[in-house]
């Protein structure tokens, strides 16, 4: 072989090599690109499940059933906190939220695991003579059920 055919082989097998390694770039691309898009729709329909439970919290909350929130709660929750020091908490938030003029959320995250997401919703609530933080976490298995709680005040008027 002369000097020029080996060079031509030569350039030949790395045009070669770039095509295939583009093609692999090109198949790893698709398949991320369809793999987020799987993770995306399962974050956003647990998403609903999640804001779906909340919706039923808030109106539990409203009307006082904080028995009936405590013991639907995860088992998680119910080992920090006692019935008695959490449905105190839950009388507490209502009474600070009875004069909500707004919720705006601020917050959303999801995590998927392989057995179950969690989902965590954060807002700011204008309760007219402050602004309230509240969060609301979630674990979602089966069914949504409350993992915690939580009410601060933020800024008085």
């Amino acid at each position: 072989m002369n000097e020029r055919s080996t060079s031509f082989l030569a350039r030949l097998a790395w045009k070669v090599t770039l095509a295939s390694g583009i093609s692999r770039a090109l198949a790893l691309a698709v398949v991320a690109v369809l793999l987020l898009g799987c993770y995306n729709q399962e974050a956003e329909r647990i998403e609903r499940i999640a804001q779906a439970a909340t919706d039923q919290f808030h109106e539990e909350l409203s009307a006082g059933q904080f028995d009936e929130i405590y013991r639907t709660s995860d088992p998680e929750l119910r080992q920090r906190q006692s019935p008695s020091t959490f449905i105190a908490y839950l009388r507490d938030s209502q009474a600070r939220l009875v004069n909500t003029k707004s919720r705006r959320q601020f917050h959303t995250g999801v995590v998927l695991e392989r057995d179950h997401a969690t989902v965590e919703f954060d807002y700011d609530v204008d309760v007219g003579n402050a602004i309230v933080s509240e969060e609301i976490s979630w674990i979602i298995r089966d069914r949504a059920t409350l993992l915690g709680y939580y009410l601060e005040a933020k800024t008085s008027r």
